[in-house]
């Protein structure tokens, strides 16, 4: 079975909305390109995101998300010393191959239009800081170096 089909409808759409964005750039994120991309008629992809909006947020949520887990897992085989977690940050920023460079740009440009998903992006900065200073990394360093 390809991986595409092992994918729930949900995911096969975000995963359309990422592609989009690559290929595209973020203006062109449209429903009706992803729905086009995903193979999807506008109302099945209504039915897993109600608006362009939400369907961003799912987008930056998975990110998140997907790259938090990456942190940890990082972490979780690292040697244990100062600087650890910020080191598995470090690591895992560079070596994600899931996430095109544009991708990210794209998505925090549209991200920065939207008030309350901006809110939860720096959210979650806020708590990759403190790990970080948990950690045993100063304030100074974590800023510089996230």
């Amino acid at each position: 079975m390809n991986e595409r089909k092992q994918l729930s409808k949900r995911e096969q759409i975000l995963d359309a909305a990422r592609r989009v964005v690559q290929q595209q750039g973020v203006h062109q994120l449209t429903l009706d390109a992803v729905a086009a991309e995903a193979g999807v008629s506008k109302g099945g992809l209504l039915y897993h995101f109600a608006s362009k909006e939400a369907l961003i947020a799912a987008m930056l949520a998975h990110f998140l998300d997907t790259f938090d887990a990456e942190v940890q897992e990082v972490y979780a085989t690292a040697p244990e010393q100062r600087g650890r977690w910020l080191r598995a940050y470090v690591h895992v920023s560079f070596r994600s191959a899931d996430y095109h460079p544009s991708f990210i740009a794209a998505v925090l440009a549209a991200v920065a239009s939207h008030p309350l998903l901006l809110a939860a992006l720096q959210e979650q900065y806020r708590q990759w800081q403190q790990h970080a200073m948990e950690d045993g990394v100063s304030l100074q360093t974590t800023l510089l170096v996230m």
